[in-house]
């Protein structure tokens, strides 16, 4: 005990020395510096200072385009709901649109450059006639307009009047940029994402092609599963949800970024190929859902390069978008594999008494032997006893067998090359046959359904092999 109180003491004792040390250093160091002034804030001129709850609607004129009007909607908490005056229905970036109003309830400059104006030719400016004018309408009746000019040379301002001040002020850049935003700019752009777990629809429909569709089965409410409903050879199948999460959250997330609006409510869509779409997307859930169109592709310059881009619009709304074709990319490529549980025939092992292959080289009679009392199996291959470990690793070698890629469905005839057949507890069987395809490929059919799909022959020799090497006591 008193070895541990000498310990705690010296190490107080350092601790100390150490603190006196830095606080030396730092009064030596204050000392010799010189004394430097404290940087002075930058100069402020407040111009409109309101709240945005006074505001009724903003009108929003720019030079080279009509009028458009915003018109404050219903508040949530803090925040006010704003939408197109003539087009209250339309979706609109109500962040962009926050962005955009400041200036009509907390205006300030930052330098003051004419105090006087009356003598000053403002079309140098850009300010007879104005570039853009705002004129917010507030509660009490009153006005105010705010002009807005031409950036400075260097583009590090933009100059700024107000109704009634005869002054001439800067701005940030960023301000006038915002104010300069029209209806195109403000359209939401924003693509609802969502897990595959909430999903209650997805489908990708692509002109000339069978659409690919999987539907949720069961309670909305309760994580249902996801199966195919087209094309019909995978109808019925189960999806798996990692795969669709993959693509949907990473691959479909990433791409999916709608550019500008090229026409904001055009009376005809034919021009943009958005009338007969080359492709559609649609997905849901129980609350949201999101249907886009996508017409035809045009090359566009980018840093000296042409670069393909699509005309796209949401089916509900009336504004016409571009986007650049890695999303289209990834919807054109998409096939029924991709989100498919690629198992063909999972069978759990406790459900079975014996597995028979026959294959070119002879017959495997696999009895399971399940012992119910210890969950454990006492497994045999043509009668060789079969340590259960390294069984079992071969046992998942045989359900493994997964579809590795589609291909146009046909009837199962011919004689098998090999044939897998599970016999179950009760009774009933699940018997899978594989054909020649190629020299890469079996194709299968399960209970004598038509075949469909591909397995890789690398992966059946792997199973042969390793049932070859248990029975011979590898």
């Amino acid at each position: 005990m008193a070895k541990q109180t000498k310990k705690i003491a010296a190490l107080v004792a350092t601790a100390l020395i150490v603190l006196s040390l830095a606080l030396v250093m730092f009064l030596r160091d204050t000392d010799d510096a010189p004394d430097e002034p404290l940087p002075t804030p930058p100069t402020s001129y407040p111009l409109i200072s309101r709240t945005q709850a006074e505001i009724t609607r903003i009108d929003i004129h720019h030079e080279t385009q009509e009028t458009f009007t915003l018109q404050r909607g219903v508040a949530f908490s803090d925040l006010f709901f704003w939408h197109i005056a003539d087009e209250p229905d339309w979706f609109i970036d109500m962040l962009r649109v926050q962005e955009m109003i400041f200036v009509a309830f907390h205006l300030s400059a930052v330098e003051k450059i004419h105090d006087d104006t009356a003598s000053i030719n403002l079309a140098e400016f850009g300010l007879d006639p104005a570039r853009t004018i705002f004129t917010a309408h507030y509660e009490t009746g009153a006005t105010a307009s705010i002009l807005l000019g031409d950036e400075t040379p260097d583009r590090r301002h933009f100059f700024l009047m107000v109704e009634g001040d005869p002054a001439m002020y800067l701005v940030p850049h960023v301000v006038g940029a915002r104010m300069q935003m029209d209806v195109g700019d403000l359209v939401s752009r924003f693509i609802f994402t969502t897990q595959a777990e909430f999903l209650s629809r997805f489908r990708v429909a692509q002109r000339g092609r069978e659409p690919l569709e999987m539907a949720a089965m069961g309670d909305l409410d309760a994580f249902p599963t996801l199966q195919y409903v087209t094309p019909t050879v995978v109808a019925e199948l189960e999806v798996s949800t990692f795969y669709l999460n993959r693509f949907l959250l990473d691959d479909l997330n990433n791409a999916l970024r709608l550019g500008e609006v090229v026409a904001i409510a055009p009376d005809d869509l034919t021009p943009f190929g958005l009338h007969d779409p080359f492709i559609e997307l649609f997905y849901s859930t129980l609350h949201e859902r999101v249907h886009l169109l996508f017409g035809d592709a045009f090359m566009r310059e980018v840093d000296g390069i042409n670069v393909p881009y699509m005309y796209v619009m949401f089916a509900d709304r009336p504004h016409v978008f571009v986007i650049d074709t890695t999303a289209v990319d990834l919807l054109t490529d998409l096939n029924a594999m991709q989100f498919m549980t690629r198992f063909i025939a999972l069978v759990p092992i406790v459900d079975v008494e014996r597995v028979t292959i026959m294959h070119p080289d002879g017959y495997f009679d696999i009895e399971i032997n399940n012992i119910i009392e210890t969950n454990d199996i006492a497994p045999t291959i043509n009668g060789v006893p079969i340590p259960a470990p390294a069984f079992r690793i071969l046992y998942r070698m045989i359900i493994a067998l997964a579809a590795d890629a589609s291909i146009e469905s046909h009837p199962a005839t011919g004689t098998p090359v090999v044939t897998i057949q599970y016999h179950m507890s009760d009774g009933t069987q699940t018997v899978l046959e594989l054909f020649n395809y190629d020299a890469n490929f079996y194709v299968f059919s399960l209970d004598g359904e038509d075949a469909w799909a591909v397995t890789n022959r690398r992966s059946v020799d792997q199973l042969l092999a390793e049932a070859n090497r248990l029975m011979s006591g590898g």
